[in-house]
């Protein structure tokens, strides 16, 4: 399955939001290309993280428990994503321009 997460970083409200998509049409799993268009991905979930509780973690060096305060009932990304997620959120943190990310993973895909 083809999934995207976006990583969005607001600095005015002190959140990160995450959202999980995923190309869901049968006919679209099977596509040749790279990469699917916007259109192809589905909304399969969203959460908000209060930025101050993974700046903690962050700021600890404590990424294991930054992969598990990540995920949540309705998002719970397998351990690759979850920890390129979490680190992506490090680099995010990290950075004074980057706030947003996208972060594509096809496990069809050796």
């Amino acid at each position: 399955m083809r999934h995207k997460f976006t990583i969005l970083q607001d600095t005015d409200k002190d959140t990160f939001i995450i959202r999980e998509y995923a190309v869901v049409e049968k006919h679209l799993k099977k596509m040749l290309t790279l990469m699917p268009s916007e259109d192809d991905f589905s909304l399969m979930a969203e959460e908000t993280y209060a930025g101050k509780n993974l700046s903690n973690l962050i700021s600890r060096g404590a990424v294991a428990e930054l992969v598990t305060s990540l995920r949540t009932d309705n998002l719970f990304p397998i351990n690759p994503y979850a920890t390129k997620i979490a680190e992506s959120i490090i680099a995010m943190h990290a950075s004074a321009e980057c706030r947003f990310m996208e972060l594509f993973f096809d496990d069809q895909t050796p």
